[in-house]
């Protein structure tokens, strides 16, 4: 981990690798409950920003859903798990294509959160199309759960 000196002194500002190409940057708080992340993945582009606070993360994407850019995603989705998150905002932005991997993350999302009987509330808001798929491939997964019994 990586951190940036400033004239004031040494920053909040942390960045850390998450593995070839992938990296995290947390910000500084604005204040005790809200936390701000970044996630970019220079190979295929992406791109999003993460504030979190009282239980809600608002996830925003600035590119589109590379292969690399859906790992970091699924990085920063099972900390909202970690962290018990009670509403996950995603805002696909202008993203138009998605690598194949997205949609099992999202169904992935949903199966967890069904056997969990976990009460987040998932939006996912962005062009229709795009916005569509991963929000059916969410329900996929919530509904297997369902058909398995519920919570394990």
């Amino acid at each position: 981990m990586a951190r940036c000196s400033v004239a004031g002194g040494l920053t909040a500002v942390s960045v850390s690798c998450l593995d070839a190409m992938r990296w995290h940057i947390r910000l500084p708080p604005t204040d005790q409950e809200t936390r701000k992340e970044i996630y970019i993945s220079p190979e295929d582009g992406g791109l999003f920003y993460v504030t979190t606070a009282g239980g809600n993360m608002h996830i925003t994407l600035y590119s589109d859903l590379g292969e690399d850019c859906v790992r970091n995603l699924g990085d920063c989705l099972v900390k909202a798990l970690c962290d018990e998150a009670r509403r996950i905002d995603i805002w696909l932005g202008t993203t138009t294509r998605i690598a194949a991997a997205a949609g099992g993350m999202f169904e992935s999302l949903g199966r967890t959160l069904g056997e969990k009987d976990r009460r987040t509330d998932v939006t996912i808001h962005g062009p229709d199309q795009v916005a569509r798929m991963l929000t059916r491939a969410f329900g996929r997964g919530a509904s297997r759960a369902n058909k398995r019994g519920g919570p394990s």
